[in-house]
């Protein structure tokens, strides 16, 4: 019996040791929200990625129906947060994890509207070859290319 306890301590003081050794990863949890009128927004785009590292392969995830957004499993380093929407203002912040933070909240983000404003737009249309009349068709052959050139009959 005392051999069977002695390993059962010896078996619990090596896995508290691997596990005191090895850092926790920890999670990052936010709020998004749209500035003008503080309703939340679901579905935007959250990365995380490494600081200084430019191949590092971004961590992701969106928000949900009421802008909330977990990452969780994120080892302890320094990131860069990237928030970011069509049609609003992209949203970054340096994020540091440290040893014995099992989870950091964010204050709130707030997403502005990024409006631009565009020149003038024009819209180019064709009238149809063909329109129906009450008795006759109807050929409008003045933008054909085909008809340049011919008589009535060659055209039609």
């Amino acid at each position: 019996m005392r051999l069977l306890t002695n390993c059962l301590f010896l078996c619990l003081l090596v896995i508290g040791n691997s596990a005191w050794g090895n850092p926790v990863p920890g999670d990052i949890k936010g709020w998004v929200i749209e500035a003008n009128s503080n309703e939340p927004l679901d579905f935007v785009n959250v990365t995380l990625r490494k600081k200084g590292v430019e191949n590092a392969i971004p961590v992701g995830t969106t928000t949900d129906l009421d802008g909330n957004f977990i990452l969780t499993n994120v080892p302890n380093d320094t990131y860069l947060l990237q928030v970011s929407f069509i049609g609003y203002q992209t949203y970054q912040q340096e994020i540091t994890l440290a040893e014995g933070r099992s989870s950091v909240t964010l204050p709130p983000i707030f997403l502005s509207e990024d409006t631009q404003v565009l020149n003038e737009v024009q819209v180019v249309g064709m009238r149809s070859q063909m329109r129906f009349e009450i008795d006759k068709k109807v050929f409008n052959v003045a933008q054909d290319i085909a008809s340049s050139g011919g008589s009535a009959s060659d055209i039609l």
